[in-house]
C-alpha cells in the first residue's frame, strides 16, 4: 500500500510501482494479525506512507555515480556472462510551506542512467577479456509531487501525481544472437490520489480517497 491505497499488480502479485526510497516517510512490514484498517492480503503487507511539507523549507540532493574504470571485474574472457558498465543517479527533493500552517507542497524527482556491457567470447583471448561493442542501457525517471492542506483543525486534504517511466535499449543482449534479435522496452506509468480525512473524535475518523494508476509496458 503507498498511502493507503493497494499498488498491488493486477493478475501477478507484487507491486506495480517501485517508488523513490526519497519518496518515503515512514515504512512498515505487517505480517498476519494486523488491525481491522488493513485488509484484501494474505501473508505479508508493505505499508508505504510518502512526506508531506511542513512550516519548514527544506530541500535534498543526492548523487551516485559508478564507473568501469572504479571498478574490478568478476568474469572470464570466455564465458558468456555481464557486468555493470557505468550507472550514474540523480535525487533531488524540496518540501516546504505555501501558506504557512494552511497549505504545504512536496516535490521530488529521480533520473538514473545504466549500462550493462557483455563478454566477447568469441574474440577474447586468455590473456584478455573482449567486450562486445554494445551495451545494455537503462533510462528510470521518477517523479512526484503531493500537495497537504490544512483545511481546518479537524479536516485535511492530501493530492498527490507521480509518474515512473522505464527505458530500455538492447534488452536480451548476449554473446551468442544477433543484435537485431534484442528489444527495446518502454515501460511509462502514472498514478493520482486524492483523500480528505476528518477527525471524528478520540477515538475515530473518516477518511475519503480517489485514486488509480496506468501505465503499460511496451517491447519491440
Amino acid at each position: 500500500q503507498l498511502d493507503g491505497v493497494t499498488v498491488n499488480a493486477p493478475g501477478t502479485g507484487g507491486s506495480f510501482l517501485l517508488p523513490n526510497v526519497d519518496w518515503l516517510e515512514d515504512f512498515k512490514v505487517i505480517a498476519l494479525g494486523a488491525g481491522a484498517e488493513y485488509g484484501n492480503f494474505q501473508g505479508g503487507l508493505v505499508n508505504m506512507v510518502t512526506k508531506s511539507g511542513n512550516n519548514t523549507m527544506q530541500g535534498a540532493m543526492r548523487v551516485f555515480a559508478e564507473s568501469r574504470a572504479l571498478n574490478a571485474s568478476n568474469v572470464n574472457a570466455f564465458e558468456n556472462g555481464s557486468e555493470q558498465a557505468s550507472r550514474q543517479e540523480v535525487n533531488a527533493e524540496v518540501r516546504g510551506p505555501l501558506i504557512r500552517d494552511r497549505l504545504y507542497f512536496f516535490l521530488s524527482g529521480q533520473e538514473s542512467f545504466a549500462a550493462q556491457r557483455f563478454v566477447d567470447f568469441r574474440n577474447a583471448t586468455s590473456a584478455r577479456i573482449a567486450w562486445l561493442p554494445t551495451t545494455v542501457d537503462r533510462h528510470e525517471q521518477k517523479y512526484y509531487a503531493k500537495l497537504t492542506w490544512q483545511a481546518s483543525p479537524r479536516d485535511i486534504v492530501n493530492a498527490s501525481l507521480g509518474l515512473d517511466n522505464l527505458s530500455r535499449e538492447r534488452v536480451g543482449l548476449n554473446g551468442f544472437d544477433d543484435i537485431n534479435a534484442t528489444l527495446r522496452g518502454r515501460s511509462p506509468a502514472a498514478f493520482y490520489q486524492a483523500n480528505w480525512q476528518r477527525t471524528l473524535g478520540a477515538k475515530s475518523f473518516l477518511e475519503v480517497k480517489f485514486s488509480g494508476y496506468g501505465g503499460a509496458d511496451d517491447q519491440l
